[in-house]
């Protein structure tokens, strides 16, 4: 009862590199993801191991505040996999991206979520996890608009912002900064 594990995935129209090099740009995060107001790096290179990543997360849940979260790279294979962990509202997790190339030529995305420690009970009794299994579709979805060049999808209810409404409700480092040490997972 004290873990979570959720695991979503997509199929996308492009080559696995072309994912790869979506997602491995920052920058862009913010335009594909709807939950993802920010996102940097702590490290010159963010994706090896020991890199960290920060980025502000805008939860959808009545009366959230957007979360700053921080995570280290404990494991990547370029353009193939990518595993980091974080603490994120308390609890710590794992996160698993898989970029798994298809014999259509498509590429599959997986990404599979797992958090520990005693708030995961919380979490399920308040129904958390179904809104945060549809917040990774949200961003699996802006990840396969982006990588297959389409426009991205504006999901009803969502914290995605049109273009030109780009600004984010705080900067990096801004009021909301609040220190998060990745290894205490």
């Amino acid at each position: 009862m004290l873990d979570l594990r959720i695991e979503r995935s997509i199929d996308v129209h492009a080559t696995a590199a072309r994912v790869w090099d979506v997602f491995r740009n920052l920058d862009d995060w913010p335009r594909w993801d709807p939950g993802c107001a920010w996102a940097r790096s702590l490290t010159p290179e963010p994706w090896l191991p020991g890199g960290l990543v920060e980025e502000l997360r805008l939860p959808r849940l009545l009366g959230a505040r957007p979360m700053l979260h921080r995570a280290r790279v404990e494991h990547v294979d370029p353009g193939r996999h990518l595993e980091w962990i974080s603490v994120l509202g308390g609890v710590g997790g794992r996160r698993a991206v898989e970029i798994r190339p298809l014999p259509s030529g498509w590429t599959r995305v997986v990404v599979v979520e797992r958090a520990r420690g005693p708030l995961v009970l919380a979490i399920r009794a308040l129904g958390i996890p179904r809104e945060w299994a549809r917040q990774m579709d949200d961003a699996l979805r802006g990840l396969k608009a982006a990588a297959e060049g389409h426009p991205l999808p504006i999901v009803p209810g969502s914290t995605a912002r049109p273009p030109g409404q780009d600004t984010p409700p705080a900067e990096p480092g801004g009021p909301l900064r609040t220190p998060v040490d990745p290894r205490a997972t």
